[in-house]
């Protein structure tokens, strides 16, 4: 069931989910760098957003699975994302080669 709390914190969610990939374009950073500041920032973001709205009780096992979903997750797409980019140069690179 829609309620306002529940679409103020989609909002929310949405709209810094949305603006988060502009750490990546601060070039002047090492990919790792943005990778564990976008990871820190997200989870700070998420977290509360998901106790304020029921996701997770406050309860040391809810928190805890609640946390590790996050962080295989976003794992997860991470992983799917380096793939695909790598996927891509290496095409890009190809197209490029003379014989």
């Amino acid at each position: 069931m829609f309620t306002p709390q529940l679409t103020v914190c989609c909002y929310s969610n949405n709209r810094y989910f949305g603006s988060a990939s502009l750490l990546f374009d601060i070039d002047s950073w090492s990919p790792l760098k943005q990778t564990v500041i976008h990871f820190l920032i997200s989870i700070t973001v998420w977290l509360p957003l998901a106790i304020f709205i029921g996701w997770l009780p406050l309860e040391p096992s809810p928190l805890l699975l609640g946390i590790g979903s996050f962080v295989i997750v976003y794992v997860l797409f991470w992983y799917g994302i380096q793939t695909y980019f790598k996927k891509i140069a290496k095409e890009m690179n190809n197209s490029v080669k003379k014989p």
